[in-house]
């Protein structure tokens, strides 16, 4: 699951290593993991939870980079982790 989400975010920060990466990944895989269960996604209020989670560690992250880039990454992620069941 984390080379899934390194490789979603490695896409719209070329100009970070892979080896910067992926502290942020693991941080944000063990945030999110412990929320996720078989059929989260289907539940407004935990997909709402996990998309602040997703978004509030981008922004913690990578205060600079544009808002564009920050909604792509959070996006990305999101259509990763929706396809994923726990």
């Amino acid at each position: 699951m984390e080379y899934a989400l390194l490789s979603a975010v490695k896409k719209h920060l070329p100009g970070i290593s892979e080896k910067e990466l992926i502290p942020f990944i693991k941080t944000l895989h063990k945030k999110v993991k412990e929320h996720l269960f078989e059929g989260w996604q289907y539940k407004k209020n935990v997909v709402m939870k996990i998309e602040k989670i997703v978004f509030d560690h981008i922004i913690e992250q990578y205060p600079k980079q544009s808002i564009k880039t920050k909604r792509a990454i959070h996006d990305d992620l999101m259509k990763y982790l929706m396809r994923h069941e726990q």
